[in-house]
């Protein structure tokens, strides 16, 4: 399943209820496109996201 690909990928450390709402916003952007391009658009989001939070710690 995608969010369990996703929630290893960052190690369990984003929460899966999050993974699956970017997953749902990136294949409503994405809508009509591979499921693929969902997947690897919510991959960098949160990539995107997790280097934002790091760097106001």
């Amino acid at each position: 399943m995608t969010v369990d690909r996703l929630c290893l990928a960052f190690g369990n450390q984003v929460v899966r209820s999050r993974v699956g709402r970017a997953l749902r916003r990136c294949a409503q952007d994405l809508a009509g496109s591979l499921p693929e391009l969902s997947e690897r658009l919510t991959r960098q989001r949160l990539l995107d996201n997790s280097d934002r939070v790091r760097r106001q710690i």
